[in-house]
């Protein structure tokens, strides 16, 4: 998983940003989704929306975050159960 940019900014605070040129199926690989995320990625229409998804599981679970706390309130908007913020 290549990140193009990682800075820690504090030790509560760290932004990575990943440019995905990886393939739908190499992002799936290793991947175990929940029934749920299986859901959320199948309505996701687009090729994109669908590498992004799957690239936000992959970086969560790069960054030791447990992908079963990545929620959507009811608007959409991801975020984490247990209070950190994305």
């Amino acid at each position: 998983m290549p990140e193009c940019f990682k800075e820690l900014i504090n030790l509560n605070t760290q932004i990575a940003v990943w440019k995905i040129n990886e393939s739908e199926s190499e992002l799936a690989k290793d991947l175990e989704l929940s029934k749920e995320a299986l859901t959320r990625l199948s309505q996701r229409r687009s090729i994109s929306h669908r590498k992004g998804y799957l690239a936000i599981r992959k970086l969560l679970r790069s960054h030791d975050i447990d992908p079963l706390i990545h929620k959507y309130d009811k608007n959409g908007a991801p975020y984490l159960a247990d209070g950190r913020h994305l």
